[in-house]
């Protein structure tokens, strides 16, 4: 995993904007990895979540990748539930609401559960897409 923070906070830290511009290329608005790394999904979704100032729940292909699903690429969109945040690439914003019976940890972050996550990729992708991400999901998290 590569290290993926909020520029505001390694300011906060001691780094220079000298440094954070020079080794470090921003993922997402005030997210920040170092310039060469190639950033697998879990890093985008830390990222995403860490846009979100901590308070967002990763959801659909990103969640079902996360809670063990297979065949993801690590340049899918990340989804993110949150209250309000403004949309950039390689993000997908959702401003639905979730029951607390709802989210889970997986790989250290706040992700849908499975059978959210089956409900939300059921609703947002074409159906030949999402039978086939529901039965990557099934294998690993039967509902």
């Amino acid at each position: 995993m590569t290290e993926v923070f909020l520029g505001r906070e390694a300011l906060g830290d001691g780094l220079s904007r000298h440094h954070l511009q020079r080794w470090y290329r921003q993922m997402f608005r005030g997210v920040y990895l170092p310039k060469y790394a190639a950033p697998s999904l879990r890093d985008r979704a830390t990222g995403a979540w860490l846009y979100t100032d901590r308070t967002g729940v990763i959801g659909g292909v990103a969640a079902s990748a996360l809670l063990g699903a297979q065949w993801v690429d690590d340049d899918a969109p990340i989804e993110v539930l949150v209250g309000e945040r403004r949309r950039q690439p390689g993000l997908i914003v959702r401003m639905d609401r979730l029951g607390d019976d709802e989210v889970v940890t997986a790989a250290g972050l706040p992700v849908t559960t499975p059978s959210r996550t089956a409900f939300d990729m059921g609703r947002y992708q074409k159906r030949a897409r999402a039978l086939a991400r529901l039965d990557a999901l099934m294998r690993v998290a039967p509902i």
